[in-house]
């Protein structure tokens, strides 16, 4: 169990707790680390929850948290997430419909979560995205209406990285 008394470093910028594979839960007072602009909990194996409130962050890593099984619902409210690393996140059924909140998003690397079954309609809704990777998402059998807008955005900005397996689930869907 981490501390609750992390809390009180107030100007921590950045936490990487990375590779702690016996990492189960973060404290609830994580959420009061208010400078914290970087956590990266890659390979965290056995983290199965994250606290309601998470800060201010601008780069999250979740890469390889293979119990996470849910990211909370306030998740969309740290607006100035940049980018949302979920990569072999295989727990993972459903993203929250509040990930379409995250207008400063501009990259979502969900590969390799193959648990993922759907994704919600709010993901049309990121603007800001610049790189979608769904690549062997196996179980991602329906894609919704609204990702259509994000394929205009896509589209539009030749400066964007479209994934192929995207690419492809677009084609075949259209």
């Amino acid at each position: 169990m981490f501390p609750e008394s992390i809390g009180s470093l107030t100007s921590l910028t950045l936490l990487n707790l990375s590779e702690c594979s016996s990492l189960t839960v973060l404290p609830e007072s994580i959420g009061s680390l208010t400078s914290l602009t970087r956590l990266d909990l890659d390979r965290c194996w056995e983290l199965t929850v994250l606290p309601e409130s998470i800060g201010s962050l601008t780069l999250l890593f979740l890469g390889g948290c293979e119990a996470l099984t849910v990211l909370p619902k306030s998740i969309g409210s740290i607006t100035s997430l940049t980018l949302l690393d979920l990569a072999r996140c295989w727990g993972l059924t459903m993203l929250p419909e509040s990930i379409g909140s995250l207008k400063s998003l501009t990259h979502l690397d969900l590969g390799g979560c193959w648990g993922l079954m759907g994704l919600r309609e709010s993901i049309g809704s990121l603007r800001s995205l610049i790189r979608l990777n769904p690549s062997g998402c196996s179980g991602l059998m329906v894609l919704p209406e609204s990702i259509g807008r994000l394929w205009l955005v896509f589209k539009s900005n030749k400066s964007l990285v479209v994934c192929f397996a995207l690419h492809i689930l677009l084609r075949t869907s259209m």
